[in-house]
């Protein structure tokens, strides 16, 4: 009898990108629902990326609770991904938090 077998990996890519908001007060002031930061462009696995910031939420029915987005940037591409992101406060000493999007 004859035996075969066979595996099939996916390559995965791994980066990270730090993006501070300064002023964040006054940016969430003068920002409306809907309307975000964007960081610079990044590149992690041969695309571009960036991180949309809706510090008042990205849609006026949901509140104002705020929102990441990760954007592919490089045109006509077709990616997935799975991020992480965590904030912290300068004025809440030892305050962060990690969200995990799959």
């Amino acid at each position: 009898m004859t035996r075969t077998a066979s595996t099939c990996t996916t390559p995965i890519t791994r980066g990270a990108h730090a993006f501070t908001v300064y002023q964040h007060g006054l940016v969430k002031r003068t920002t409306a629902a809907g309307e975000f930061v964007r960081s610079g462009t990044f590149a992690v696995g041969g695309y571009d990326w960036a991180v949309r910031y809706y510090p008042n939420g990205d849609d006026e029915a949901r509140g104002q609770q705020p929102s990441v987005v990760l954007e592919l940037m490089t045109r006509d591409s077709v990616a997935t991904a799975s991020f992480f992101f965590c904030y912290s406060s300068t004025l809440d000493v030892g305050f962060s938090k990690i969200v995990s999007i799959p």
